[in-house]
């Protein structure tokens, strides 16, 4: 058999490490090789570079031995998951020694583990000491450096010195400003850490204030400016500082998109504009700034940070469909300052028609706003149909028609930023199967009497249900102007016998259904659902209604005696049943669905009866249990 050295590969590699892993593989054919150009690669991972570096040969050609250079292939190893992957090496040649002659392929197992990568990363990359003259010099500050490598920092100036100029892996070290020997009011220095795969730079600022005059002062407000601008808009944003000083000063930004204007002024109180200027090539991001006020007493920083904003709309569409549950919301950028959006909503429920209006203000640039909130209260279910097979519409969504609008506090105009319409909900949230609008098992065992319910969406058009195994046939849906079904299937039309199973199928709907001997009539215990869907389950045990009297008697006292008087007779009924046994766990479970159920019916032959449920709890497991028959009480909802 053909011989890899070494016999499996194993590789780690670090995610976007600039140290790329790579072996040489020696390769011996069991077989030699007819000749070097029948040799290829016949399969690899991507994230592997394989290629042939040497080889020995014999006289005649063939080769015995090849050497291939392994190394990983950053560009697709980056993307590849933390963890281990595993793949092979086929290499591939033609044989013609006897007895073999053919293909011969020969196989390495690679092992590679991918860790995860953790770039080189500064706590802050801009510091500032401020030191008075004939004070105590300023206290160090710190920098923490987050790197897996060992690392090296170094300074351009010798006034900023460290704690510790090397070590390994994360690290929080001090930086130290030191005044001696220090005449200008502003000194720079710049720092770089070197961890071997990338490098940061820092910026530190040193400020020494004093004069021989203790009455000279230098104050500056506000202290940080804000400041947002459209994405590729010219800018137009323009806000103030206002600076008392007792001496000169000039005043300069360290950005481009700054402007300044004046630039200096004399002693007093000066209010100095600052204006943003070709911000429109700034890609969208947060970009921050300084403009620093010096004079000869000392200097002040007052910090800018510019937000360029895409005014986006995001989170709806056109003609979208989207549950109440699901918490939908449209998102919004904008870079005006102390804006709001304004939304006006026409909304057609079940029973009525709804128009309102919503406002929401921008914070950070950003306004986000619950779309279908309102469906719990406008989407009412439709009436229950009659147990018969059949389909019908079990619910239909709601409707929200809106415009948006931007608008500035203070300001009347609305400016129209997007209009929807055709937004349709639904109750509930997103189903965890696609498109299936009920809780049903794949798997159910009912009697030959019971009534099977589902639903579901479907935005291709289903003409029908398609029944197979002990029965075959097919139930129309008729369904026009929807696309949510709902299906009633009565088993008693295909006189089924105990054992017998069908398959019923409809759009995503697979259902395996098998008959159980029951000798009592069933009882459909039927609810709607979270998308206000009917559920039923089918008991097939004692059934039970019970009448009981409730007057109201009033007592009147006439002469010193008293007399009771009927003022109104009720006769309000309650129910008991037991489900019969239930097959299985997952019909257990659904069973239990109930709880969260908004309307309850029984129904017995014909009587249906709307009921209100008697149980807070139903259990879904329980250990070393094989009867599951479950005692329901309910009384009546409706008198």
């Amino acid at each position: 058999m053909a011989i890899f050295n070494p016999s499996i590969l194993s590789i780690t590699y670090r995610k976007n490490s600039s140290a790329i892993p790579n072996t040489v593989v020696e390769l011996t054919p069991q077989y030699p090789f007819a000749n070097i150009s029948t040799v290829e690669v016949a399969e690899k991972p991507s994230w592997l570079k394989v290629i042939l570096t040497d080889l020995e040969k014999e006289d005649d050609g063939h080769v015995t031995k090849l050497f291939y250079n392994i190394a990983i292939d950053p560009a697709y190893a980056n993307n590849l998951s933390v963890g281990l992957q595993t793949a092979e090496v086929k290499i591939k040649g033609r044989v013609e020694s006897f007895p073999v002659i053919g293909t011969q392929t020969c196989t390495l197992k690679v092992n590679l583990r991918v860790l995860a990568y953790t770039p080189l990363s500064l706590s802050k990359k801009s510091f500032v000491f401020q030191y008075k003259r004939g004070e105590v010099p300023p206290a160090a500050q710190f920098l923490a450096i987050s790197t897996l490598n060992n690392w090296s920092i170094v300074s351009d100036q010798p006034w900023l010195t460290f704690s510790a100029d090397n070590g390994s892996e994360n690290s929080t070290i001090s930086l130290t400003a030191d005044p001696a020997g220090l005449d200008a009011y502003t000194n720079v220095a710049h720092f770089v850490v070197d961890d071997g795969d990338s490098q940061l730079e820092g910026i530190v600022y040193f400020y020494i204030s004093g004069t021989d005059n203790e009455e000279d002062y230098l104050i500056v407000t506000p202290n940080v400016l804000e400041f947002s601008e459209a994405y590729q808009a010219i800018p137009d944003k323009v806000k103030s500082i206002n600076i008392d000083a007792s001496v000169s000063i000039n005043v300069s930004s360290n950005v481009n998109w700054l402007q300044i204007t004046p630039d200096n002024a004399l002693a007093g109180v000066n209010r100095i504009e600052v204006s943003t200027v070709n911000t429109e090539i700034l890609e969208v991001g947060a970009y921050p700034a300084e403009i620093t006020v010096s004079s000869t007493y000392g200097v002040s920083i007052v910090s800018v940070l510019l937000q360029i904003v895409k005014e986006e709309t995001a989170g709806i569409e056109n003609n979208g469909f989207y549950f109440a549950e699901d918490r939908v919301t449209l998102n919004m950028t904008n870079a005006v300052v102390n804006a709001e959006t304004v939304l006006d909503f026409t909304t057609q429920g079940t029973l009525e028609t709804k128009k309102y209006r919503k406002r929401v203000p921008f914070f950070k640039n950003a306004a986000s706003v619950l779309i279908g909130q309102e469906t719990d209260l406008l989407l009412k279910p439709q009436l229950l149909p009659e147990l018969y097979t059949h389909s019908f519409i079990p619910v239909i969504p709601i409707r929200y028609d809106f415009t948006v609008y931007d608008k500035q506090l203070g300001n009347a105009v609305l400016e129209e930023r997007a209009a929807y319409q055709n937004i349709t909900f639904l109750n509930g949230s997103t189903p965890k199967k696609q498109n299936i609008l009920t809780y049903l098992p794949s798997k159910i065992t009912v009697p030959a009497d019971a009534v099977i319910a589902f639903n579901f969406m479907s935005d291709e058009a289903i003409e029908q249900a398609t029944i197979t195994g002990a029965y075959t046939g097919n139930v129309l849906l008729n369904i026009n102007g929807s696309n949510i079904y709902g299906v009633f299937i009565q088993l008693s039309d295909y006189e089924l016998s105990k054992g017998d199973s069908i398959q019923i199928a409809a759009g995503p709907i697979n259902l395996t259904v098998t008959v159980k001997a029951t000798a009592l009539p069933t009882t459909q215990i039927i609810w709607l659902n979270e998308w206000d869907c009917p559920e039923i389950f089918n008991a097939d045990s004692i059934f039970k209604i019970t009448s009981e009297e409730d007057s109201v008697v009033a007592v009147n006292s006439r002469g010193g005696k008293e007399y009771s008087t009927v003022i109104e007779v009720k006769n309000p009924k309650s129910f008991s049943l037991s489900t019969g046994n239930i097959y299985s766990e997952a019909e257990e479970v659904f069973l239990t669905r109930i709880l969260a159920a908004k309307k309850i019916w029984l129904q017995h032959g014909n009587a249906r009866f709307e009921v209100l449920r008697n149980f807070r709890s139903l259990t879904e497991s329980e250990t070393r249990r094989t009867n599951r028959n479950i005692d329901l009480k309910f009384k009546i909802a409706v008198e």
